[in-house]
């Protein structure tokens, strides 16, 4: 087990002694974390151990302080023991099909691993893929008294702060919200008061007198009105002008409603009212089902619409239901929620299992998202779920919506993922759940700082498992394709993110037949090294030069060409200054230079000559990815400095662009190297020398070297190219060679611009 591991098991283990906590963990580590990734792994699991980040910081104020004998010797025989496997059992949670459900569901696994750790002091030894292995000393409850015991425990505020985020970002209206029986004491009260602030996200939203709502509908209609139907009463209230519908001009000048359908407004102001109605029959008077269904079908409710009202009058605690009699509850709700929340009458079971050892994770299918057969019918997702996805696996060629589990629809809730086109989940390349308290702090900063869907407390840093986040993008018109603009989002934070090789998986709506894509982190290193605006846009960009070069950029880094991306970044900026001094501090972020960009390149070889080679080609490995990007670099800065002299001397001469004159000599390289011809360089460079010998004659101060000299670099360059081409054309094929002469041009290119003065007139 690795030492920031042992760290973090000694924080959670001695929780309740954190000055001796904390000298134990900086012990185990050993110096193996500088100090600010240490103060952010002690912030991290106080929030998660005490939901207090400053919980340990407050104690690492002695960088001397060694942990006892004592307490070394406790820790020593409770980590043999572990390793041993004594009290350890499996924790194995569903894994869901659909990807931002996936995502939820590992948001909810580190809210139950925190809500063990808390309440039952079991200690998460670890915890991947949606399965944690867990230690604990006494003997747990049954799963499902668990389960329940973590809903009741979930965080009230967490989850209206998650329902009023779905509420705001969701694009389509809803009917009514249909919430299990067993999660309306949690869920269904926080889901009517949501409702009520957010009236517009509902098919029933109406606007009438001026900007009135449903709450003011209520107040209008009377109980004796309720003796005639939806649509008779609708007639006879604008009739009366009780009430005088909103209406807007459409494009041809034609009016209509500005604010819903009147009698489906009406239907649900009569749930309200006769919601009302029975609360106030039944205090202190119980009286039978039949009866009060009896009497709410005298005021035009059906038999199963008042059968449906009981059952939700139960669910919320208005009623309470024995045997076949109803009496007064002792929940107070606000009652016009009632007109947005319905129950469904399914039980709630456990999303996950104790298990001795790691087992696959269940996948019989039902529940649209888990496969879960225990779903509440055509529940929840319209709301949680994007209409792509609102099928049956089982009948996948049909129109017919899917359902959802009690317990999909719970952790849609608590992790607060809404499937938009707007949003992107983001999925790191992290193994361990470890490792996410290294990243926790940094992390969630970067989800504020990319404006991300706020999470509450639900971020990165309360939550061990999560290696999720959000990013808001552009879906305007003639907006970057989604790949562009997260590259280009994702660019600063990538000093964030792990620091080797791996990708962040990245879920998007309407992604066609694959929802995700693949965000390489090494690419984003790369990325991060330039400056912004000229010379690598915003991802908001829509139009112009800009939109071409940041998809060129990107394509090129994804094509293994890194000198090609390098020049295409720098040429437009260049053009832009053709007429002055040009330099590195004008293409790349200070303190960041070509040499930077080169060290890039080299650390990220393995993915880069990855992409080089797909396809066919990757059957030719190259057994050393660094020394191909090392000898590109070898090779163009051999011929930049054979060649820089003579160009700058060549634009003094004849008052050329410098883009023009670099290329003269760049295509003598980029066009005759693969066929190992160095001919028509020889006599650019033979005449570059016998001119200067003339003018050095004449008194004039030439910085091109004598031919002697030249003929030297020449010749070490001959056998430079045929070592390479023995390398790269023998030993690989055609394809790797081509590929490396284009890389080693593209950076003499990109090099000979930033190293030649431009012309001046």
């Amino acid at each position: 087990m690795e030492s920031y591991s042992k760290a973090v098991l000694a924080l959670l283990k001695f929780a309740n002694r954190p000055a001796e906590a904390t000298a134990m963990a900086r012990t185990l580590l050993g110096g193996a974390l500088a100090e600010p990734r240490y103060r952010a792994l002690l912030a991290a699991v106080g929030a998660f151990a005490k939901d207090n980040e400053s919980y340990f910081l407050r104690y690492n104020n002695d960088n001397q302080t060694l942990p006892s004998v004592e307490l070394k010797e406790q820790f020593d025989v409770w980590f043999a023991e572990i390793e041993d496997g004594a009290g350890i059992r499996w924790l194995i949670f569903r894994k869901p099909n659909e990807p931002r459900m996936r995502a939820a569901y590992e948001v909810l696994a580190g809210w139950v691993l925190k809500f063990l750790y808390q309440t039952k002091h079991v200690i998460p030894v670890d915890y991947a893929d949606g399965q944690a292995r867990i230690w604990h000393k006494e003997p747990l409850p049954p799963e499902n008294q668990l389960w329940n015991d973590f809903i009741n425990w979930f965080p009230d505020d967490l989850l209206e702060s998650n329902v009023s985020t779905i509420f705001e970002v969701m694009g389509g209206r809803i009917g009514t919200l249909q919430v299990p029986a067993t999660l309306i004491p949690k869920v269904g009260l926080v889901l009517a008061e949501m409702a009520i602030h957010h009236p517009r996200r509902f098919q029933n939203n109406i606007s009438f007198n001026g900007g009135r709502g449903l709450k003011d509908l209520v107040g209008i209609i009377s109980l004796s009105d309720l003796k005639r139907d939806d649509k008779t009463m609708a007639k006879q209230l604008q009739g009366t002008g009780r009430v005088k519908m909103d209406m807007i001009v459409d494009a041809q000048g034609r009016q209509k409603s500005k604010g819903g359908d009147l009698p489906k407004a009406i239907g649900c102001v009569r749930r309200v009212l006769l919601a009302k109605w029975v609360a106030e029959q039944v205090q202190g008077n119980p009286l039978s089902e039949n009866d009060l269904c009896r009497g709410l079908e005298k005021y035009h409710l059906s038999k199963n619409s008042a059968k449906q009202l009981l059952n939700d009058l139960v669910a919320f605690g208005v009623l309470e239901r024995q045997n076949d009699t109803m009496q007064g509850g002792q929940q107070e709700i606000n009652w016009l929620g009632v007109a947005y929340v319905q129950s469904v009458a399914v039980d709630s079971h456990p999303p996950f299992t104790f298990a001795p050892e790691p087992q696959l994770s269940p996948t019989e299918s039902r529940c649209l998202a888990c496969g879960s057969p225990n779903v509440m019918p055509k529940a929840g997702t319209k709301m949680l779920l994007p209409e792509s996805k609102k099928v049956w696996y089982e009948r996948p060629k049909t129109n017919e919506p899917g359902d959802l589990c009690t317990e999909c629809f719970f952790a849609a809730l608590t992790s607060g993922f809404y499937p938009s086109e707007v949003y992107s989940v983001c999925e790191l390349p992290v193994a361990s759940a470890y490792q996410t308290f290294l990243l926790a702090q940094r992390l969630s900063n970067v989800t504020a700082s990319l404006g991300a869907m706020a999470i509450s407390r639900s971020a990165l840093l309360t939550v061990l498992p999560s290696k999720y986040f959000l990013v808001r993008l552009n879906t305007g018109k003639r907006a970057l394709p989604k790949k562009t603009q997260l590259y280009l989002l994702l660019a600063d934070y990538s000093p964030s993110f792990p620091a080797h090789g791996g990708v962040i998986r990245a879920y998007v709506e309407a992604a066609g037949a694959i929802n995700y894509l693949n965000i390489y982190l090494d690419v984003l290193r790369i990325l991060n090294l330039f400056q912004r605006g000229d010379v690598l846009p915003p991802y908001f960009v829509t139009e112009g030069n800009a939109k071409v070069r940041a998809n060129d950029a990107v394509r090129l880094l994804e094509e293994g060409r890194p000198y090609a991306a390098l020049y295409r970044l720098l040429y437009d900026t260049f053009q832009n200054a053709e007429r002055g001094w040009f330099g590195e501090r004008d293409l790349l972020k200070s303190p960041n230079t070509l040499a930077t960009f080169d060290k890039m390149v080299k650390q990220g070889a393995k993915t880069l000559l990855g992409f080089l080679l797909r396809g066919g080609e990757s059957e030719m490995l190259i057994k050393d990815p660094e020394a191909f990007y090392q000898d590109v670099k070898d090779l163009s800065d051999a011929l930049y400095n054979l060649l820089q002299p003579i160009a700058q001397g060549d634009v003094k001469e004849s008052g050329s662009n410098v883009s023009v004159v670099v290329r003269k000599y760049v295509e003598a390289v980029e066009k005759r190297f693969p066929q190992l011809n160095l001919v028509e360089l020889q006599y650019m460079v033979a005449k570059a020398g016998d001119d200067a010998e003339k003018w050095r004659a004449e008194g004039e101060i030439i910085y091109v070297k004598g031919k002697e000299s030249l003929s030297d670099a020449l010749n070490d360059i001959e056998r430079q190219v045929a070592k390479m081409y023995s390398k790269y054309f023998h030993s690989g094929n055609a394809y790797v060679w081509r590929e490396f002469i284009k890389e080693v041009s593209q950076r003499l290119l990109a090099r000979m611009l930033l190293g030649v003065r431009a012309a001046q007139h």
